[in-house]
């Protein structure tokens, strides 16, 4: 099933996220110093809270997606090293590991390049 999960279509939608995060924050930050907006934000979290009990500030569920990648990578490390090597998925659980790795380290670099162009572009 996780290898499914890493998919060229996956990273795509998470490198797309990833580089728009920093913008999303500093426009969150700005647009937070508004009052209209912080009770916009306190009247949906308030019918969160009591429509489905959710208890988590905005800020809190955009940072999840970049939590979530090493997450799986270390849950899948952690569950290959737990596996017995002759378990019938043994075998599977590190191929997974290590594809997210690879998902991650890929993800890491293509980030880093597109910085990269952002900074080269601002000093042109």
């Amino acid at each position: 099933v996780f290898a499914e999960f890493f998919t060229q279509e996956v990273e795509n939608a998470y490198f797309r996220y990833f580089i728009g995060f920093d913008k999303s924050q500093t426009m969150f930050k700005n647009l937070s110093k508004s009052s209209a907006f912080r009770a916009l934000l306190k009247d949906c979290f308030d019918n969160m809270v009591v429509e489905v009990g959710v208890q988590t500030e905005l800020a809190s569920f955009l940072i999840q997606p970049c939590q979530r990648l090493p997450r799986y990578e270390m849950l899948l490390k952690n569950l290959s090293l737990q596996t017995w090597p002759e378990h019938a998925d043994a075998l599977t659980l590190e191929e997974v590991a290590s594809m997210a790795v690879d998902f991650n380290v890929r993800i890491n670099e293509r980030k880093a390049q597109a910085e990269n162009l952002r900074i080269i572009e601002r000093l042109q």
